[in-house]
């Protein structure tokens, strides 16, 4: 909705403040005062709405400190709100602790996506939600990004890791710090990183060679589904140790990486590491692995550990990948074959990723009736079954977030919540002597297909971005 005079303002706001059906209102950028808004939702928009964005507006044009009472009473009472966007709103503290304390005291919202990015909180914004984001069940996304917080990260970040429904989380542009509070920060942000798909982005921070401080993280983290590291500047050091962290992640599903000064050479180390397999034998055994299917605490993993080698070749669940325009852009200007063979791979990687492994039809009958004879062959089976296991989680996580807030859905989401947490407890499937332990798994089988992809071929002619 474009800007009008006030006059037209005032018509709508008396028009809000009547009963309504409207469920998505967007008044971006139009100068109104939100302090007024927020008293007309109130009275008129409680019952349906479900999207509010009055990004970029002023919270009130009178020279006041004070709060009116409607903005706690209406986030207090909202029924279906999902999303609203605060972006660029200069919030005072108070004003933010009304809005927090109102959702705090609301028992109807869940899974709400709250964007307070560019709202100039720092110090005093950070100490607010400290002291009040963690009793808030209402929020599961929220974006932080670009608010001066810096240093107060190092207490902002460990409350943030109280909310247990939080498991979407912005944090860019708020690491202006030296580089000892800097490293400081990004563990403690790795160790805030513990709930099932969940995601982050730190992108535009700059953050350079500390980047790899979250690349390591992802080796054995279990719980991140999609992640933003773009505008790092981490280079090719830091492709490499993410290419290292993409071989044995296995909940990673999509990942932005773009303005990272990435040269061919880094895009042919990820293609390498996504294009690779996993070594079944040693699949079979393997207990890192079982831990994945597992609750244990997450172990960091870094370039340098003493991992066993065989660990370090596999991605088969990243399916999405933002197109890193500008680095592909400034790596085809140097080395235009070798980055035009890099990016095809990755690419043929992502869809082979996302249509499945192909499994002939006398294994999917050897799956069905329990018999494994030889150990490589247990272990392609118990390799397709794990794959099948974070494919098949992942669905059903996506599935259940589309079902939260809607009437009637709880025995549906309890029953998903089940289904998970047999995936996760399903070790028994990693352990060499499971098919001479459990029941057929066949009903867990992939179907065979008959399509099959073929490998990126080298291009010798010109291509352009």
């Amino acid at each position: 909705m474009g800007s009008g005079p006030t006059p037209h303002l005032q018509d709508l706001f008396a028009f809000l403040a009547q009963p309504n059906a409207l469920l998505h209102l967007d008044l971006a950028s139009t100068d109104c005062a939100l302090d007024v808004l927020f008293g007309a939702l109130l009275h008129g928009c409680c019952s349906r709405l479900s999207y509010l964005n009055v990004a970029g507006n002023s919270f009130c044009h009178r020279k006041t400190r004070e709060v009116p009472p409607t903005l706690q009473q209406f986030f207090c009472s909202t029924f279906a709100l999902s999303h609203i966007s605060l972006a660029g709103v200069r919030l005072p503290p108070d004003a933010l602790r009304s809005l927090l304390q109102g959702l705090a005291a609301n028992t109807h919202l869940s899974d709400l996506h709250l964007d307070l990015s560019g709202c100039e909180l720092r110090s005093p914004g950070a100490r607010v939600l400290e002291e009040l984001l963690g009793s808030i069940s209402a929020v599961g996304s929220l974006d932080l990004s670009d608010n001066g917080f810096d240093a107060d990260l190092l207490t902002l970040v460990p409350a943030l890791g109280k909310n247990k429904a939080l498991k979407h989380l912005w944090l860019g542009k708020n690491f202006s710090v030296k580089a000892r509070t800097l490293e400081e920060i990004l563990h403690k942000l790795v160790q805030v990183i513990q709930e099932d798909d969940c995601s982050l982005s730190v992108a535009e921070s700059r953050l350079k060679a500390r980047t790899c401080i979250l690349v390591n993280a992802l080796g054995s983290n279990a719980c991140l589904a999609k992640v933003d590291l773009s505008g790092n500047l981490m280079e090719d050091m830091g492709a490499k140790m993410l290419a290292k962290a993409l071989q044995i992640n296995s909940t990673l599903r999509s990942l932005s990486w773009d303005r990272n000064n990435t040269t061919a050479v880094g895009f042919q180390d990820i293609a390498r590491a996504m294009e690779s397999q996993w070594d079944p034998v040693w699949l079979a055994g393997s207990t890192v692995i079982n831990q994945l299917l597992t609750d244990q605490p997450t172990v960091y993993w870094s370039m340098e550990s003493q991992a066993d080698p065989r660990l370090l070749n596999s991605n088969h669940t990243l399916t999405f990948m933002a197109l890193p325009l500008c680095d592909l852009t400034a790596a085809y200007r140097s080395a235009p074959e070798r980055t035009d063979t890099g990016w095809q791979q990755i690419q043929w990687c992502l869809l082979r990723n996302g249509r499945g492994p192909k499994v002939p039809p006398e294994q999917v009958l050897r799956l069905q009736r329990g018999i494994v004879t030889s150990t490589a062959e247990q272990g392609c089976c118990q390799r397709d079954v794990l794959q099948m296991l974070c494919r098949l989680s992942g669905r059903v996580q996506a599935a259940a977030r589309g079902l939260r807030g809607h009437p009637g859905a709880q025995r549906d989401l309890a029953e998903a919540q089940e289904l998970l947490r047999e995936a996760r407890n399903a070790r028994a499937v990693s352990t060499p002597t499971a098919h001479t332990q459990q029941r057929p798994i066949g009903a867990c089988v992939p179907q065979d297909r008959s399509e099959t992809l073929p490998k990126p071929q080298h291009r010798t002619q010109k291509y352009s971005i």
